[in-house]
């Protein structure tokens, strides 16, 4: 019984393991069938990827290819459109856009600047004020009406701004609004250089500051052409002419030109010779007003700089045209045989001594007058600071100089600085204005002073109407003060505005 009891436990015991390993290899056999079920549908997946990115790029550059083929079609179908179609379709867009038009074939020009289009457009237009007078167009075959709107549109903005130039700064006596009208009207600055050849040059401002009584601008682009190519600078002013409901410039609006001054370039005398930290630079002054910068190594243009007075400045940018400058009405005084001091009192006068950016010092003066008895040498004689007064003398809030910058390059021309000057009459009318560089000149021997022992400077212009001459002198605090300013006019300037006869 025994031996058959191991028999039998034998076989069961042989039996359970055989089993278990057959269990074992079904279950590695399945797992075998799984991972080569999943490696054939990554392998199916990968190309269908593969499949996908190369369908995406034929389909992509079918896109193209169709975008391109449209582009075509519909190139082909704007000239294949009727005159009439065209006209339509222009009849929907703004006066800035129809000018965009005109500048895409001689057939879009022309169609853009048909009468049917620009009429409704002059008549929408009208002006503010309905009293101000307006142009005058009859409606004859012959009017242009794109020409007949451009006039409307600057004669619209121009009434508007006189009425914002009738404020007067209290100051300075002069419209209070200089500065906020030209940048409202978008106006940019351009310097055009004449070569040899006839071929013009243009450069549009690089910086524009504004003052009391003036404006500067500067040009310092990265590279002008050579001075000895040039023939002659003309500098103009560029305002835009149509504007937004709120005021601003339409972004693609035309502008108008404005001639303000030309001047010819035939290597004018260097005014002043650097004598401090900035050795890199001549300047010469071919015209009041105007600096042209020279590099003294290789003699390039660095930098023009062109200031302005801002008496009649807003009229000279808006009513001259491309080709000459606008000159400001003069309002002369009336005639006076009763008054025998004539002409000789009641002047206020606005000196300023400035940098091309910041100011350096400024004085108003009013109740100017000479007696008829010291007209001497043919020139009245106005002192507004007398050497001797100590409370009249006033200190300089920076040194005179003349802080100068291009692209690359910075630097101080020393001794020179500008000079603003504005003379009014007795009845508030302009009779003098000046702004020009001048030179800053060490005095060796001055007056005596029993005050100040320092270092004494004067600076001096003078012109066709008169001369003026300011002394500054540096302390021992190393303040630097105007200690006498003399304005001098000439006998005939004040004669032919007043139609006196003095002598």
């Amino acid at each position: 019984m025994e031996n058959h009891q191991k028999m039998l436990d034998s076989y069961f015991g042989r039996l359970s393991l055989s089993k278990s390993r057959e269990s074992e290899h079904n279950r590695n056999e399945s797992h075998h069938k799984r991972l080569t079920s999943k490696e054939q549908t990554s392998s199916k997946a990968a190309g269908s990827r593969r499949n996908t990115m190369c369908l995406s790029n034929v389909r992509s550059g079918n896109s193209k290819a169709r975008n391109i083929k449209a582009a075509g079609r519909l190139s082909n179908i704007a000239e294949r459109l009727p005159d009439e179609i065209l006209l339509k379709i222009f009849g929907l867009l703004r006066p800035c856009d129809l000018l965009v038009c005109s500048c895409v074939c001689q057939r879009w020009m022309k169609l853009a600047g048909d009468n049917l289009l620009w009429q409704p457009l002059y008549e929408r237009y009208k002006l503010s004020q309905p009293g101000e007078p307006d142009s005058v167009y009859t409606t004859h075959a012959g009017t242009r009406w794109k020409r007949a709107f451009m006039d409307r549109c600057i004669q619209r903005r121009n009434t508007r701004l006189k009425q914002l130039l009738k404020k007067k700064d209290p100051y300075t006596g002069l419209p209070a609004n200089t500065d906020s009208i030209l940048e409202k009207l978008g106006t940019k600055w351009y310097v055009i250089l004449r070569d040899r050849d006839d071929r013009l040059h243009s450069f549009c401002d690089s910086d524009v500051s504004y003052h009391n009584t003036s404006v500067t601008v500067r040009w310092y682009p990265p590279e002008f052409i050579p001075p000895d190519k040039i023939q002659g600078f003309d500098f103009k002013a560029e305002a835009s002419v149509l504007f937004e409901r709120d005021g601003s410039p339409i972004k693609d609006s035309p502008r108008k030109s404005s001639h303000l001054l030309s001047i010819p370039w035939k290597a004018p005398h260097v005014q002043s010779i650097n004598r401090g930290e900035d050795d890199a630079l001549n300047l010469r002054l071919p015209y009041p007003g105007v600096i042209v910068a020279l590099w003294k190594d290789g003699g390039g243009l660095a930098f023009l700089s062109l200031s302005l007075h801002k008496w009649g400045l807003v009229e000279r940018c808006l009513l001259g045209d491309n080709n000459s400058a606008y000159q400001p009405k003069l309002i002369r005084p009336p005639a006076d045989d009763v008054d025998s001091q004539y002409g000789l009192h009641g002047y206020t006068c606005i000196v300023e001594l400035r940098q091309q950016r910041m100011p350096c010092w400024s004085e108003r003066f009013t109740k100017i007058h000479c007696p008829k008895e010291k007209i001497d040498g043919g020139h009245v004689t106005f002192t507004l600071i007398h050497m001797d007064t100590e409370t009249d003398h006033s200190a300089l809030t920076r040194k005179l100089c003349l802080p100068w910058k291009t692209d690359l390059f910075k630097g101080i021309y020393q001794d020179l600085c500008i000079l603003d000057v504005t003379l009014f009459d007795e009845f508030s009318q302009p009779f003098w204005s000046v702004c020009t560089p001048v030179s800053v000149k060490k005095v060796e021997k001055g007056d005596l002073s029993m005050v100040y022992h320092g270092e004494q400077f004067l600076v001096h212009y003078s012109d066709c109407k008169g001369h003026i001459d300011a002394s500054i002198v540096r302390d021992e605090d190393d303040r630097y003060l105007v200690t006498s300013l003399i304005l001098s006019l000439k006998v005939e300037a004040i004669n032919s505005w007043f139609s006196t006869s003095y002598s």
